[in-house]
């Protein structure tokens, strides 16, 4: 479709979410919130065994269930959140778990129940604020930028195996990017990775909601076939009621931050496709392989 569209001369637009679509930032952000409960949270991980662990170190059964849970995060510093959540879980099961029984909560719980209404609730259990937590969470990653950029760097990976980048790298199409990460790490992964896109055309965090912003790339290009490209169903199911968007073209890239039942809406959406990394290099009207962009 966005090929043939291509192929006759007609603009092609490709709106892209960053994380789930093209960077794999799992193990990033897990580090990056544990280390920001390190330094300015220290309380949360006072007296336990991970007190003096160094850097963005974590315990491995941690960044095994923020793996888990990354589908149900929609901005960065949720991963504050979900990580002293569980690191409190953890330690209640250890200290009472072996006379009352009590287990932490597992992964399909937490999930279930991951909301506005649970972020709110422990918000105020915490003490925290939402620009508290953006601020405290882009700070942290700052600071390991400062001490060790390449790590960071590397610490991210944009699914080449899949050649997810690579599409990316030699799309044909008018690429963005919308994100809900942080303008200034969205370019310096994409820079990483060698995938040009200008900086006007990058709305990271605090540009907006995302249909606010598509329907502004409407109006920008008005004769263009527009497409998004999304891993979050519950992000497409939005857009899907928008009477301005209904001629976007909305694919949820089932390689990203979603799991099974995620997929299963999409593909019950008639307004959404479920794409693959194969499809995904159609829709970026890119050419079958790098030799063939050269």
């Amino acid at each position: 479709m966005a090929q043939d569209a291509a192929a006759e001369g007609a603009e092609v637009v490709v709106a892209l979410d960053f994380d789930g679509v093209l960077c794999n930032s799992v193990g990033e952000s897990s580090r990056s919130a544990f280390l920001c409960l390190q330094k300015r949270y220290p309380d949360v991980l006072k007296g336990t065994e991970w007190e003096n662990l160094e850097d963005s170190d974590a315990p491995a059964w941690l960044m095994d269930k923020m793996r888990k849970l990354r589908p149900v995060v929609e901005t960065g510093y949720e991963n504050i959140l979900l990580t002293r959540l569980l690191l409190e879980e953890y330690r209640m099961a250890e200290t009472s778990g072996k006379e009352t029984g009590t287990r932490p909560l597992t992964v399909g719980e937490i999930a279930a129940n991951w909301g506005e209404e649970l972020k709110d609730t422990l918000m105020r259990k915490y003490g925290y604020t939402q620009d508290e937590l953006v601020h405290a969470f882009g700070d942290t990653r700052d600071e390991w930028i400062a001490r060790d950029e390449e790590s960071w760097l590397e610490a991210n990976s944009f699914y080449e195996r899949l050649g997810v980048r690579d599409a990316a790298r030699y799309s044909k199409a008018n690429v963005y990017i919308i994100t809900t990460k942080q303008t200034r790490f969205a370019e310096a992964l994409l820079k990483h990775a060698g995938i040009e896109v200008p900086e006007d055309k990058v709305y990271g965090l605090g540009s907006g909601p995302k249909r606010d912003v598509l329907a502004d790339l409407i109006a920008k290009h008005p004769k263009a076939q527009v497409h998004f490209v999304e891993d979050r169903v519950e992000t497409l199911e939005g857009i899907c009621k928008d009477e301005r968007l209904g001629a976007v073209h909305l694919h949820l890239a089932n390689w990203g931050f979603n799991n099974a039942d995620q997929r299963q809406r999409g593909e019950a959406n008639p307004r959404i496709e479920v794409i693959s990394p194969e499809r995904f290099r159609e829709v970026m009207c890119a050419p079958v392989s790098a030799e063939a962009a050269t």
